[in-house]
């Protein structure tokens, strides 16, 4: 998936060969050098938020393995993963409140 956002020229533009002689002016080559640098600037911001859903999926995911274990069960209580990361967390302390406190 990275390699395909990341992949700056459609297949057209691949195919498609260099006009020689038209000659650019210095304007026309710093726009497209801007929008070129744009596109890429758009692509990073693009996968670092990629990157952020998927750090939040793999939080939730121990998070629920971890309430799991702690619960002894190998599924949730009805309604928990309803309420999204509020939901986990409120079965969190509800477990952490039936558990007995550990003694000194």
């Amino acid at each position: 998936m990275l390699a395909t956002l990341l992949k700056g020229l459609s297949e057209e533009e691949i195919e498609k060969e260099p006009e020689t002689d038209v000659v650019k002016t210095e304007e026309e080559r710093q726009k497209e050098k801007e929008s070129k640098k744009e596109a890429v600037r758009k692509k990073i911001k693009a996968v670092a938020k990629m990157s952020l859903v998927f750090k939040t999926l793999r939080q939730e995911r121990e998070t629920i393995n971890e309430l799991k274990q702690k619960m002894g069960t190998e599924s949730l209580p009805p309604g928990t993963l309803y309420d999204g990361a509020q939901g986990i967390q409120k079965g969190q302390k509800e477990l952490f409140a039936l558990l007995p406190l550990p003694s000194p």
